[in-house]
């Protein structure tokens, strides 16, 4: 439970330093939730309707480094799902499937630079260049991290 609102209190501040004053204001039924990547770290996710046609999906990670610290990492994507049925439907499923994805083909939340929306033809997130960030997860099968 401590972890969760860590991870909570951490994806508020990033959203605090790098969302635009407007998009803070978020309506209570936002879509959020967590999942595991297989670097070993724990994440959060989040969206941000930062305008009616933009959707952000926000991850923030955190995980212990080979040093044995624990280290924290986020990152945004962007995209316009508005006119997806698959959004309309749920948009919450629709994040689970993009968010589980990311992580078993990319190790973490943060690993993509781009992603494909199967569920919705022709739609992609995009991630935000403004906290470029490695994950600093050890994992016995990525040692390559």
């Amino acid at each position: 439970m401590a972890t969760h609102t860590l991870l909570m209190l951490l994806a508020t501040l990033v959203v605090f330093l790098y969302t635009p004053i407007t998009t803070l204001a978020q309506p209570e039924n936002t879509a959020q939730g967590n999942f595991e990547g297989t670097d070993g770290s724990k994440c959060v996710w989040f969206e941000l309707r930062p305008t009616k046609a933009e959707t952000v999906l926000t991850a923030a990670c955190h995980c212990r480094s080979r040093e044995g610290d624990m280290q924290t990492f986020s990152c945004q994507y962007e995209g316009d799902l508005t006119n997806c049925s698959a959004y309309k439907e749920d948009s919450r499923l629709l994040y689970e499937s993009i968010t589980s994805k990311i992580a078993r083909d990319h190790g973490n939340g943060c690993g993509a630079e781009k992603v494909i929306v199967e569920e919705c033809e022709g739609v992609e997130l995009t991630k935000v260049d403004r906290m470029r960030q490695k994950s600093p997860c050890h994992s016995e099968e990525r040692d390559d991290l």
